[in-house]
C-alpha cells in the first residue's frame, strides 16, 4: 500500500501472495484470512463515509439506504476477491477514502456549523441549542441581553432552571421528555408560549420555537426565543376593550330602550302640553273679547266726555285716569294674547315691503307726544356702525314684518321713557358692522335713564319679572321685554344689551331687511323723456375701463344736467376722489389692476366716501358676483347692457329725485342753476381753457391733446388733463366744446360775482 502526501487517497491495487509450495488447501486459507482482514477494514471505511455523507437536509431512512448498499458492495467485493485470489494468486483490495477524506469531510461540517453560529448571533430573537438531556450548548447575544445572562454562564446548564418559572417547568419538561425519547420533539416547528423570567427576576412571556438538527454524531434541540410581553400587553387591552365594548353595547341597548321609552312619554306630554296650550289661547281669546267689549265701551265714553265742552272740567282728571287704566288694561291684555302665541309656537311673521325712513317717521311721531309729558328730549338718525359716525341715508324699500318691528321698537322706546326721568333718548338706524350682512339693518335705542345693574340684566328679560327699582312702576306689566326678545329671536336677531348704574342703557338688535329691487318705482320706458331733475344739480363719477362703455354713460347723464367725472380704473377713481366727493359712483366691477368689488370695499372703509352711494354694473353677472358686490357695500346691481329707465329708477331712489319730463309743466320751470355749478376738479386759467377751446372749436384734437399731455405735468390739473386727452383720443369734440364752455362760463360768472 503507497501513500501520496499531496493528495492523500487509496488508489485500487493488487496485493500478491506467494504460494511458496503450498498446498492448494492452505492457498486457499491465507487467501480468504487476507480477503476478510481487508474487506473488514474497508467495511469500517465504508460506515465512517456514510456518516461523513450526512448531511442536514438527509434523514435518517436515507442513510440506512446507503449503508445496505455499501454492504451489497462489499459482499460483492469479498466473493469476487476470494475467486480472484484462487485462480490468480492476488486479491484484489478496492481503494477507499483515507484518513485525509474522513478529516477534509469533517472540517465542511465544521465550516456547517460555523455559519449557522454566525447567523444564529445576529438573529434579532434569542437563540440557544440543547443537548438531549436539555443542557445549553449554544447562547447567542440576543439570548444574552433578553435574559441578561452571558453565554459563558448559561452554557452547559440546563435552561430550565436558568429562564423558566415553576408555573412553565413542566409544560417545558414535557415538550424536552418527548424529544430525549424521540430525538424529534412533537412540537418540533411548532410554537409554544410560556411565562419566563430573566436573571433580575422580570417576568414576561416568551415565545418558543423548537425544532431538531443533526450534529457531527449527535441530535441538537434548536430553541427560539421571542420576548412577546408587549403583544400580550395589547392583546390584554384588546380583550379588555372588546369586554368594555360589550358592555357598553349593552348600556347602550338599555339607553335606547329608555330613550324610546322616554320619547314615547315625551310624545304624549307634547300633545298633552300643546292641547293645554290650545285649550289656553282659546281661552284668553274668549276672555280677551269679552274684556274688550266692556273696555273698549269705558275707554270711549271717557274720551268722549273729555271731549264734551259740557263736562266740568274739574272731572276731567279723573276721566284721564279711567282712560289711561282702561288702554294700560288693554296693553296687558294684548301682551297675554302675544306672549302665549309665541309660546305656543303659533305666531307667525308676515313679510312685506314698506318703506324705512317712512316707518321711522310714524314712530317718531308717537314718540314726540310722549316725551314731550317728561320733558325728555326724543331724536331718530341713519347711523353708520362700520364706522360709528352719523349717516346721510337709509334705504327705503326693505321686506320684513313691518307691524312686529314696529311693536319692538316702541316697547323698547316706551321703556327708555318709563325710567328716564332727565335727558335724552336716541333711536340709531343703520347697516349692521358686519361686512358679511349686508342686509341686515341695526336698531339700537340709548337712553339716559336709572340703568340696570349687572346682576338684574338677565331678569328684566324673564316673563312677569321686575327689579326693585322698577316695582312701584304701575305701568309696567313685566312683559314687554319678554315679548320684545322673543319677537327679535323669531326675526333672526338677538336683543343685546349695555347698561351702567345711574348713566343709563342701550338696547340694539339687528334684523335681515333685504332691498326690494323689484319693488323700486320703475319709470315706464314710453313714457316723455326725461330732461332733468328738481333741485340742485347733482355729480356722478364713472368707473369704468371700457371706453365705449365710459362714453356711453356720460352722453346719457350729460344729457339730463348731470355733472359727470370720468376714471377708467379704480386707481385713478381713488386719484380723484382724494380732492372731489360725487354724489353717486357707477363702477364697472371687472377692471383690470384693483377690482369694482375690491374698490367698494375702499370706499365703504374710508369715513370719508362710505356714505356715498354706489350702483355696481357688470357684463358677466352671476349670483355669486351680485352676492359679492352688495356684500362689499353696493347698493344696486345692474347687468349689461344697462336699461335707460331702469337706471334712472335706481338714481332716483338712491338720490331722491324728482324728474323732469319733456312736454311737462315742470320743464319750462327748469333753472340754468346747474350751469353754473363749479367742476369738481381744479381747472387752469382762463386764457388756458380759451386756448384749448378754440383747438377744440376747429377740430385740431391732436393740437389739443398734446397741449393737454404738457399741461399734466402739473399735479393740480392732472384729473382735468386726463379728461381732456381721453376725449380727444375718442376724438369727442362736440363734448369737449361743451365741456371748455361751460367752464369758461363758470369762470366769467365767477369774475362778474367778484366784482360786484
Amino acid at each position: 500500500m503507497q501513500q501520496d502526501t499531496e493528495n492523500i487517497t487509496y488508489q485500487g491495487h493488487w496485493t500478491p501472495v506467494r504460494l511458496g509450495g503450498l498446498s492448494a488447501a492452505l492457498f486457499l486459507l491465507v487467501a480468504i484470512t487476507v480477503a476478510i482482514y481487508q474487506h473488514r477494514v474497508a467495511a469500517g471505511y465504508c460506515f465512517e463515509d456514510m456518516r461523513a455523507s450526512v448531511n442536514e437536509k438527509q434523514t435518517l431512512q436515507r442513510i440506512n439506504e446507503l449503508c445496505v448498499a455499501r454492504d451489497r458492495a462489499i459482499a460483492f467485493s469479498f466473493l469476487g476477491s476470494c475467486v480472484l485470489g484462487l485462480a490468480v494468486g492476488y486479491v484484489r483490495v478496492r481503494g477507499l477514502r483515507t484518513d485525509a477524506a474522513r478529516r477534509k469531510t469533517v472540517a465542511q461540517l465544521a465550516n456547517s456549523e460555523q455559519r449557522f453560529r454566525q447567523l444564529a448571533e445576529t438573529a434579532n430573537d434569542a437563540v440557544c441549542t440543547l443537548d438531549i438531556a436539555g443542557h445549553i450548548l449554544f447562547w447567542n447575544k440576543a439570548a444574552a441581553q433578553l435574559f441578561n445572562l452571558s453565554t459563558t454562564d448559561a452554557k452547559g446548564k440546563k435552561l430550565e432552571t436558568l429562564i423558566l418559572p415553576e408555573v412553565s417547568v413542566q409544560d417545558f419538561r414535557n415538550v424536552l421528555q418527548r424529544y430525549s425519547e424521540t430525538s424529534k420533539t412533537d412540537s418540533s416547528g411548532k410554537i409554544v408560549e410560556l411565562l419566563v423570567h430573566d436573571t433580575a427576576g422580570r417576568m414576561f412571556y416568551a415565545e418558543f420555537s423548537l425544532a431538531t438538527i443533526w450534529v457531527n454524531t449527535a441530535w441538537q434541540c434548536v430553541v427560539i426565543l421571542r420576548d412577546i410581553s408587549q403583544r400580550k400587553r395589547d392583546e390584554t387591552k384588546l380583550q379588555n376593550a372588546l369586554q368594555e365594548s360589550a358592555k357598553n353595547q349593552k348600556a347602550l341597548e338599555t339607553a335606547n330602550n329608555q330613550l324610546e321609552n322616554a320619547i314615547l312619554k315625551a310624545k304624549e306630554l307634547t300633545t298633552l302640553a300643546e292641547n293645554t296650550h290650545q285649550a289656553k289661547i282659546r281661552f284668553l281669546t274668549n276672555m280677551s273679547h269679552e274684556i274688550r267689549t266692556p273696555l273698549n265701551g269705558i275707554i270711549g265714553h271717557a274720551q268722549m266726555l273729555v271731549s264734551d265742552p259740557e263736562f266740568p272740567l274739574h272731572q276731567h282728571e279723573k276721566l284721564e285716569v279711567i282712560r289711561n287704566s282702561g288702554e294700560h288694561l288693554l296693553t296687558i291684555i294684548n301682551d297675554i294674547l302675544d306672549i302665549s302665541k309665541i309660546e305656543a309656537g303659533k305666531l307667525e311673521l308676515t313679510a312685506e315691503t314698506f318703506d324705512l325712513p317712512s316707518f321711522i317717521h310714524d314712530i317718531d311721531e308717537m314718540m314726540h307726544g310722549w316725551v314731550e309729558k317728561q320733558q325728555l328730549e326724543y331724536a331718530s338718525k341713519p347711523f353708520n356702525f362700520r364706522s360709528n359716525r352719523p349717516a346721510i341715508r337709509l334705504p327705503h324699500n326693505v321686506v320684513g314684518d313691518s307691524k312686529r318691528l314696529r311693536q319692538v321698537l316702541i316697547n323698547l322706546l316706551r321703556n327708555a321713557i318709563k325710567f328716564t326721568q332727565k335727558g335724552s333718548i336716541t333711536l340709531k338706524i343703520g347697516r349692521t358692522p358686519d361686512v358679511n350682512k349686508p342686509f341686515s339693518i341695526r336698531f339700537m335705542i340709548e337712553d339716559t335713564g336709572i340703568g340696570i345693574a349687572p346682576k338684574n340684566q338677565e331678569l328684566i328679560f324673564e316673563a312677569f319679572e321686575q327689579i326693585d327699582s322698577i316695582k312701584n312702576n304701575p305701568e309696567d306689566t313685566g312683559l314687554g321685554l319678554t315679548i320684545s326678545k322673543k319677537l327679535i329671536e323669531i326675526m333672526g336677531g338677538t336683543l343685546q344689551l349695555e347698561s351702567e348704574l345711574g348713566q343709563g342703557s342701550r338696547f340694539w338688535f339687528d334684523v335681515h331687511l333685504p332691498s326690494d329691487v323689484q319693488n323700486i318705482e320703475e319709470l315706464d320706458p314710453n313714457a316723455s323723456p326725461i330732461i332733468n331733475y328738481i333741485g340742485a344739480r347733482q355729480s356722478i363719477l364713472i368707473v369704468e375701463d371700457v371706453e365705449s362703455n365710459r362714453s356711453a354713460l356720460t352722453k346719457l347723464l350729460f344729457s339730463i344736467k348731470f355733472q359727470v367725472i370720468e376714471a377708467d380704473s379704480a386707481d385713478e377713481a381713488l386719484l380723484l376722489l382724494k380732492d372731489y366727493i360725487p354724489n353717486l359712483i357707477i363702477t364697472d366691477l371687472i377692471m383690470p389692476g384693483i377690482s369694482g368689488e375690491d374698490f367698494i370695499k375702499i370706499m365703504k372703509s374710508n369715513p370719508k366716501t362710505e356714505n356715498i352711494p354706489i350702483i355696481a354694473i357688470s357684463a358677466t353677472p352671476d349670483l355669486e358676483q351680485i352676492k359679492s358686490a352688495e356684500a362689499a357695500g353696493c347698493d344696486f346691481f345692474m347687468p349689461k347692457p344697462i336699461r335707460t329707465h331702469k337706471l334712472f329708477s335706481y338714481i332716483g331712489e338712491l338720490l331722491e329725485l324728482e324728474w323732469i319730463h319733456k312736454n311737462s309743466d315742470d320743464a319750462k320751470k327748469v333753472s340754468t342753476e346747474y350751469l353754473h355749478t363749479p367742476s369738481p376738479f381744479p381747472k387752469p386759467q382762463k386764457a388756458v381753457i380759451q386756448r384749448m377751446f378754440d383747438m377744440a372749436m376747429v377740430g385740431d384734437l391732436l393740437s389739443l391733446r398734446d397741449y393737454a399731455e404738457v399741461l399734466r405735468q402739473d399735479y393740480r390739473y392732472e384729473a382735468f388733463s386726463k379728461k381732456i386727452i381721453r376725449h380727444a383720443k375718442a376724438f369727442e369734440s362736440a363734448h369737449l366744446c361743451s365741456f371748455l364752455k361751460l367752464i369758461l362760463d363758470e369762470q366769467t360768472s365767477a369774475k362778474t360775482d367778484k366784482h360786484n
